[in-house]
């Protein structure tokens, strides 16, 4: 499925979450897969042409689990939210895999205890600078 019809269906079946936001640099050239898709939560899977990258991007209240010996985690106050938290797998690979978790401030239709809308980005082959490059044009 193309980039533009995986968001425009997110879009039109997410009703439940408030803001709704989207990465809006990925490239038309890329494909996209929505996962999961309900009222109040989704999960799209974005995969570049030569299947090397990925970006995966959700409202979900994840439980990823805590770095290996070569991780590093951070709480970088994404969008304001003071308990993000950063994680990259092996710091001493250019790529490695990395997400990220914040509650964007809004309404949710499935409360988790804390304000907003729990958003899990997590990313595959991506640089850290290609990685805060999606995650600063999530809009």
């Amino acid at each position: 499925m193309s980039v533009a019809a995986a968001n425009a269906e997110i879009r039109s079946r997410v009703s439940g979450a408030h803001p709704l936001l989207l990465p809006t640099t990925i490239s038309s050239t890329w494909s996209a897969q929505v996962t999961e898709l309900a009222p109040a939560f989704f999960e799209i899977l974005y995969t570049s042409p030569d299947l090397t990258q990925t970006i995966e991007f959700a409202i979900v209240v994840p439980n990823p689990g805590p770095p290996g010996p070569k991780g590093a985690q951070s709480q970088p106050n994404f969008h304001g939210d003071k308990h993000s938290l950063y994680q990259v797998n092996d710091k001493t690979q250019p790529t490695s895999d990395r997400w990220m978790i914040w509650n964007e401030p809004g309404t949710w239709a499935m409360p988790n205890g804390l304000p907003g809308v729990p958003y899990f980005l997590t990313t595959n082959g991506l640089t850290d600078s290609e990685f805060w490059t999606v995650a600063n044009a999530i809009k």
